[in-house]
């Protein structure tokens, strides 16, 4: 999907701090459909996809420091489209860049150096660049700390009471065993990959599967797999996101949509796993399982 692809787009334009607070979401009515980090075929998602009809509004007052109305980039013997279509920067100052794309084409008026307020009118969500349905994209680049950076850190909450759903919990072994808990309360000590799939819905009903921002493996109350969500690091040419420690991205999004939360090690004895997946408005799943280890 054209979303894997976005990364290269977004950093070729605005590659030139602390992290601005208190910035507005870009729509009100467009629903998301795609959140940060999502698991799109095995990589994750740099912004956001906002589906629907709606204006697309500056999440801070700024600078626009790029323009690209059309979708295309001119080559001095050909012109090749911008996977972001026409799509829009805004520079908010300590080095935070927010990006809006997949627009119907704007004015040509809108330009670099172009100051707006916060709430400005950018455009309205389309169907340019690689958009597969009408909306937008929608990503937050720190430049100083050359990450990516979650809407939701920075932006209100959003109306959610629902908390995300744990569809699966799966270990791996040494041998390559896929051992599902759900089904199991007898393990071999030893050393395992876990295996998590879980989506948010935020308030349903909802036709779509958003990732939790954080899920948490704890073996007998301690942490030991991890996927943190609030940013995304390009480190020496490959994305990684945030485990126990920084990991290259390939290595816990799975081509299946789940995820890989790193090793576990199990000792003989009763052990409980539990897997907590949390979401952006702190609504939490607690799934958990006690097992014997032999």
């Amino acid at each position: 999907m054209y979303r894997t692809r976005l990364i290269s787009a977004i950093v070729a334009a605005l590659i030139s701090a602390p992290i601005l607070c208190g910035i507005d979401w870009p729509t009100t009515k467009n629903e998301l459909h795609y959140s940060f980090g999502q698991n799109d075929h095995g990589r994750p998602s740099v912004g956001m996809l906002f589906s629907g009809n709606d204006s697309v509004r500056a999440t801070d007052a700024g600078e626009i420091v790029f323009a690209a109305s059309g979708g295309y980039f001119a080559t001095q013997t050909d012109r090749f489209p911008y996977t972001l279509g026409s799509w829009i920067a805004v520079d908010h100052g300590n080095g935070i860049v927010s990006a809006y794309g997949n627009l119907e084409p704007f004015d040509a008026t809108i330009e670099s150096k172009t100051i707006v307020e916060k709430g400005s009118v950018l455009g309205t969500s389309g169907i340019s660049g690689w958009a597969e349905n009408q909306g937008f994209f929608f990503s937050i680049f720190d430049r100083i700390e050359r990450r990516w950076v979650n809407p939701t850190m920075l932006s209100p909450g959003r109306a959610d009471s629902r908390p995300p759903t744990v569809k699966s919990v799966t270990l791996i072994g040494r041998d390559g065993q896929n051992i599902p808990l759900a089904a199991n309360r007898l393990i071999r000590q030893g050393s395992y990959r876990v295996i998590v799939e879980a989506f948010d819905t935020e308030n349903a009903p909802r036709q779509y599967a958003l990732t939790p921002q954080r899920l948490v493996c704890l073996v007998n109350g301690s942490e030991q797999g991890a996927l943190h969500l609030e940013t995304l690091k390009t480190i020496n040419g490959e994305l990684s996101v945030s485990r126990i420690k920084s990991s290259p991205a390939n290595l816990v999004y799975l081509n299946s949509g789940a995820f890989d939360l790193g090793d576990i090690r199990l000792s003989r004895g009763r052990t409980t796993i539990e897997l907590i997946a949390r979401d952006s408005g702190g609504n939490e799943r607690v799934a958990s399982f006690s097992i014997a280890v032999e």
